[in-house]
């Protein structure tokens, strides 16, 4: 009888058991971090490139433009 106090007591006291369980909650919560800012970040950042994107498709439509055959449009002719 005296060994198994001593076993349930020992079980008891034992927390190896909940740290491995707290260090599970803490990678899970931090994954879930990672994941919310990289798809906020993602969304972000495809929003900027796109308006890169339309700014350079943009920039060469406008008709601006030297004689020297650079751009489109009409531009005066350099001597």
């Amino acid at each position: 009888m005296n060994t198994l106090k001593q076993k349930l007591r020992s079980f008891l006291a034992d927390e190896q058991g909940a740290t491995a369980v707290e260090y599970g909650l803490m990678i899970a919560l931090i994954a879930a971090v990672i994941l919310v800012t990289v798809g906020l970040l993602g969304t972000e950042l495809n929003n900027k490139f796109t308006k890169v994107k339309d700014a350079v498709a943009n920039a060469g439509s406008t008709g601006t433009g030297g004689g020297t055959g650079g751009g489109t449009g009409g531009g005066t002719p350099t001597q």
